[in-house]
C-alpha cells in the first residue's frame, strides 16, 4: 500500500516521492538564502505582498532561487484544485501558522489544542 512507514497516514513522501523531493529542496534554499521559509517566501517569492503566486510567478522564483526541478511542474504538484495560484500555506503550513502568530523567525510553535 501507500503506508509505506505504516504510520496510519500517507504522507506526500510516500505519495508522490518527486514533489516531496522538489518542495524540501525549495524549503532548503529559502532557508539557506533567507534563514526560514518565511522569511524567504515574503523576501523573494510573494514580493507584491498580495499572499499568492500565480504559476509564471512561482517558477520564475524557483528559477532565480536555483531549483533543480521545473517550478511549473511544482507549482501543479502542489496547487489545489480549482485553483490557479499558491498560498504560503500550500507551500509551507508551519510558516503560514508562524506568520499569522507574527514570529518572522519561525522560532515557536502553535501548541493550541495539545
Amino acid at each position: 500500500g501507500l503506508d509505506t512507514d505504516g504510520s496510519g497516514g500517507i504522507t506526500l513522501h510516500e505519495f508522490a516521492p518527486q514533489a516531496h523531493k522538489a518542495l524540501t529542496e525549495l524549503h532548503s534554499l529559502l532557508d539557506e538564502k533567507y534563514g526560514n521559509t518565511l522569511k524567504g517566501w515574503c523576501s523573494a517569492m510573494d514580493i507584491d505582498g498580495n499572499r499568492m503566486l500565480k504559476e509564471g510567478e512561482f517558477s520564475d522564483c524557483c528559477s532565480k532561487l536555483g531549483l533543480s526541478i521545473d517550478g511549473k511542474q511544482l507549482f501543479k504538484w502542489l496547487c489545489p484544485q480549482g485553483r490557479d495560484y499558491l498560498t504560503l500555506e500550500d507551500v509551507d503550513p508551519k510558516a503560514a501558522a508562524a506568520m499569522y502568530r507574527g514570529d518572522w523567525t519561525m522560532a515557536t510553535s502553535d501548541t493550541r489544542g495539545q
